[in-house]
């Protein structure tokens, strides 16, 4: 299958998927507040999904304008604001949660709100976008296992077999496989005008976090997501969180969003055109390699520290015949 078929299967893969949301109102909840380009492009991607299916989105809320995470790092604290979400589904509304690699105890602060929204909602149609998943500890898995299975009414969408084999037998919830959501954003008008680009040779773009696996090629460009990230962005983004905190009224935690997404397309269009002025990319960042595929460069990945991206190559690009492992990779696909 060639590169373009594959993505634009993709595509339609996930809205295809996403099809049962159009019978219901929906709220889409946990949209990230950071600058990790990755969580944006996954967002942009669901709000296009929500637009080619013409969902009715009532309400869009982060973490921060629900609440904050407690002292201890494990649990989190409602304001206000919660008591809007309570109405809304009580109303009859569909909790639908900000998809990603973050399902999990690498980042316990998405995982902690996630996990009190289950438990708050117990009956409650809850739907999970593609994710990832991975635990440290056995301790936090049992505990995540513990709440879903309690639940009832979640339907959750991994984005490779080993996290679909851990939603069905161990949580017991409805599961299928999905691509990620950034896969929307092929053939969108923001990602296909950086295709002008190119002419610098090959990116190297390599992960620096709690995901790294430690590979590095020396004598080569070498950059992640905060090396794009400017003084002015960072100092909006401050503003903006100052904003969320001081928003008193439903009013203002409902239209915030707006805000937040200009400054998100600031950032993600930025990152496209750097991208574009490369001919290829090798990168242990999976949306390092998705961002690749939007701009139809050829792409040569290695792992992050659990094999993210192969089991994504393997669940959904293997296809394609602009992106293949690397030989460094430890969890490369053998011949």
């Amino acid at each position: 299958m060639s590169h373009i078929q594959t993505m634009v299967t993709l595509k339609h893969q996930v809205l295809d998927g996403l099809a049962f949301l159009k019978a219901v109102p929906v709220i889409y909840v946990d949209f990230p507040l950071h600058y990790n380009v990755g969580d944006q492009l996954i967002n942009q991607g669901t709000e296009a999904a929500f637009a080619a299916l013409e969902l009715n989105v009532i309400a869009r809320l982060s973490l921060l304008q629900l609440g904050h995470i407690g002292p201890d790092g494990e649990s989190f604290v409602p304001n206000r604001h919660i008591a809007m979400l309570d109405r809304m589904m009580a109303e009859g509304a569909t909790l639908v949660m900000h998809g990603g690699g973050n399902f999990g105890d690498i980042y316990r602060d998405h995982q902690a709100f996630r996990e009190f929204l289950i438990q708050r909602y117990p009956g409650k149609p809850i739907v999970v976008l593609p994710q990832s998943v991975h635990f440290d500890t056995e301790q936090s898995k049992a505990r995540a296992v513990r709440v879903m299975r309690g639940h009832g009414a979640i339907r959750m969408f991994l984005r490779d077999h080993e996290s679909l084999r851990f939603a069905r037998d161990e949580c017991g919830v409805e599961a299928s496989a999905l691509p990620d959501m950034a896969q929307c954003l092929w053939q969108t008008p923001e990602f296909t005008k950086p295709l002008t680009g190119k002419g610098k040779g090959e990116l190297v773009f390599a992960r620096r976090d709690g995901e790294e696996a430690g590979w590095v090629r020396a004598n080569a460009t070498e950059c992640d997501w905060d090396d794009l990230i400017t003084g002015t962005d960072n100092a909006l983004r401050k503003l903006y969180r100052l904003r969320e905190k001081a928003a008193i009224t439903e009013g203002l935690a409902l239209s915030s969003w707006r805000h937040w997404y200009h400054l998100r397309n600031r950032v993600t269009f930025r990152t496209a055109n750097f991208f574009a002025q490369y001919d290829s990319v090798i990168t242990d960042r999976l949306h390092g390699m998705i961002l690749s595929t939007l701009l139809y460069r050829p792409l040569s990945f290695v792992d992050n520290r659990y094999g993210k991206l192969s089991r994504y190559y393997q669940a959904w690009l293997s296809g394609s015949d602009q992106v293949a492992p690397r030989v460094e990779s430890p969890h490369a696909p053998k011949d």
